[in-house]
């Protein structure tokens, strides 16, 4: 058999030029996007914040209701102060364990 030599040349030619200022194009805008949805979400959130408080205040001008701050400590917080000082006793403990029991939904044994 003769040997046989295939030669193949491919030449491809393409200018992207367009595509790439296309996504340049884009990505601008999508920047701009970012920056009127992250300027919207301040002004929505002040706009709440206003909302609530004149809610609150028109609440308070009727005169049928009062506002004031409390300070709200958790059971377990308590628990723990109270375990510290020694001045829980066995049905501390136990009342704790009912309370606990009973306001849980699922029971790991």
């Amino acid at each position: 058999m003769a040997d046989e030599t295939i030669s193949t040349r491919i030449v491809a030619n393409a200018d992207f030029s367009g595509l790439i200022a296309d996504v340049h194009k884009v990505t601008a805008s999508l920047s701009k996007l970012q920056e009127q949805l992250a300027s919207s979400n301040k002004m929505l959130a002040n706009n709440v914040a206003v909302i609530n408080r004149n809610f609150s205040d028109t609440l308070r001008s009727t005169g049928q209701f009062s506002s004031h701050f409390v300070s709200l400590t958790s059971d377990v917080e308590k628990f723990g102060k109270n375990l510290d000082s020694g001045r829980l006793k066995l049905r501390d403990y136990f009342n704790t364990y009912q309370v606990a029991d009973t306001n849980t939904i699922f029971s790991v044994y």
